[in-house]
């Protein structure tokens, strides 16, 4: 589940972060050296379409969205995430600098809590960013599926 997923990427965040002294964690002893770029990948929030999918495929199939919002259990996990990251900014998980997000609701409801935390981090909606084959319904009649790219920026 959601919980077991965010429990893991807590627990391995803070197993690096012990094993390095928080100097080394981002920043090098070579001051010529480029900066080290880290990558943090942070799944979204349960939403509305993982609730369904834990009665059946079929209930699933018939009540899912295109684009679905996360749940209440989703703002709270979204929440904690936030409080985890900008408690780690000693440490591992110092320096950020961007957060990237791809347009879609329940991706940018679970980085809302986040870039309100980290004050000054730059926050981008990258249209670019998405499922494979975009964001997408099913037709409950026919069972085609039907792909869209997503949010518009301007969304």
């Amino acid at each position: 589940t959601m919980r077991v997923l965010l429990q893991y990427l807590a627990l391995a965040l803070a197993a690096q972060a012990a094993a390095h002294a928080p100097e080394q964690a981002c920043v090098s002893s070579d001051r010529s050296a480029p900066p080290a770029l880290r990558l943090v990948f942070i799944r979204h929030a349960e939403s509305h379409n993982n609730v369904l999918n834990l009665v059946s495929t079929d209930y699933y199939r018939e009540n899912r969205l295109a684009d679905p919002p996360i749940t209440p259990l989703g703002q709270e996990q979204a929440r904690a995430v936030a409080r985890f990251i900008s408690e780690s900014r000693s440490g591992l998980l110092q320096h950020i600098s961007e957060i990237h997000v791809s347009p879609t609701l329940r991706t940018l409801q679970t980085a809302q809590p986040i870039v309100h935390q980290l004050v000054g981090v730059k926050a981008i909606v990258d249209v670019s960013a998405f499922e494979v084959g975009g964001v997408y319904d099913q037709d409950a009649r026919t069972g085609a599926v039907i792909a869209g790219p997503g949010l518009a920026r301007a969304e």
